[in-house]
């Protein structure tokens, strides 16, 4: 049985958006695959890097999952691709070129497409090493999607663009071939006027369980 490992670059761990689109992609790919999840941020607290990257040369297939930071990756993710850059020229013999990398990148905005710089990167970083890249998704509205996942299944219209992106990476990891394609920039069915009002909403709401006032939040630091 082939190996997948999920590499959730994200600071929030099992609390995150990564986490989230992860499970859901398991769901699709049931049993047919053996799936393991890494968190960065764990491993490097715990200082366990060397054995991490022993088994990431051992996996069939790696998805880099990750938030989007200031339009590209988390500085705790980057220095852990970086050392596992390292790694890989210290022990060549351990390189993998059939390798296969994809990419599920998140964003808090609407665009999906804010994420085509982060998926830039990770597909220089896969050049680099000497992996296989495939291809990746950008998806929008992260905080959303996590927020109305007990409320929204993946079918839901909201979702469902979302949902399909999900699936057209779960038959690419399923297939024997490679499926080399352009990146997928994904955002929710739903208005911008709608999304902002939400969000102005959520962090009203956020704002007031801190005893912070409309008032304040508005008020320069200058």
């Amino acid at each position: 049985m082939k190996k997948v490992i999920f590499l959730n670059g994200s600071p929030k761990q099992e609390r995150s958006v990564t986490h989230y689109y992860i499970e859901e992609l398991k769901k699709l790919l049931g049993e047919q695959v053996e799936c393991e999840e890494i968190y960065v941020a764990k491993v490097i607290k715990q200082k366990d890097l060397d054995s991490t990257y022993k088994k990431l040369t051992q996996a069939d297939q790696l998805v880099i999952g990750c938030s989007l930071y200031v339009d590209t990756l988390y500085a705790g993710l980057l220095s852990f691709l970086e050392e596992f850059e390292t790694y890989l020229e210290v022990y060549p013999n351990l390189r993998e070129p059939k390798t296969r990398v994809y990419a599920l990148c998140n964003n808090g905005f609407l665009q999906g497409e804010q994420n085509k710089y982060a998926l830039r990167n990770l597909r220089f970083f896969t050049e680099k090493i000497g992996y296989s890249w495939q291809f990746g998704l950008g998806l929008g509205a992260g905080e959303m999607m996590y927020a109305t996942r007990d409320q929204m299944p993946m079918e839901f219209v909201v979702k469902r663009q979302i949902g399909n992106a999900l699936r057209v990476l779960s038959r690419a990891i399923l297939n024997e071939e490679e499926t080399k394609q352009q990146d997928l920039l994904v955002s929710p069915k739903i208005p911008i006027w709608m999304f902002n009002q939400m969000g102005n909403q959520f962090w009203k709401d956020r704002a007031k369980k801190g005893k912070v006032s409309v008032k304040m939040i508005r008020q320069r630091i200058y």
